[in-house]
């Protein structure tokens, strides 16, 4: 590969990471102030501290999940629901 197109995906690679940077900035930003974990792609993580949800989710792992509705939920699934309290 030459020095142009070498130059070239180094500068495309350059962009990418920078917008990366910058998107997850912004969301890291917009959900402090809604008080909501971040979310990837309407994906959020969390830890689980406890074996609360044991033997399905035990204590010290991660989960992930999306915001939806209950009428996409299913039998045999878990919700997390944030409470208004």
């Amino acid at each position: 590969m030459n020095n142009k197109k070498k130059s070239i995906w180094g500068y495309i690679l350059s962009v990418l990471c920078v917008l990366i940077v910058v998107f997850t900035s912004i969301e890291v930003i917009s959900a402090a102030k809604e008080s909501r974990p971040p979310r990837v792609f309407g994906y959020s993580v969390s830890y689980v501290p406890t074996d609360s949800m044991a033997p399905e989710i035990n204590d010290g792992e991660y989960i992930y999940y999306k915001k939806t509705t209950f009428d996409e939920v299913n039998v045999d699934e878990i919700i997390i629901y944030k409470s208004q309290v």
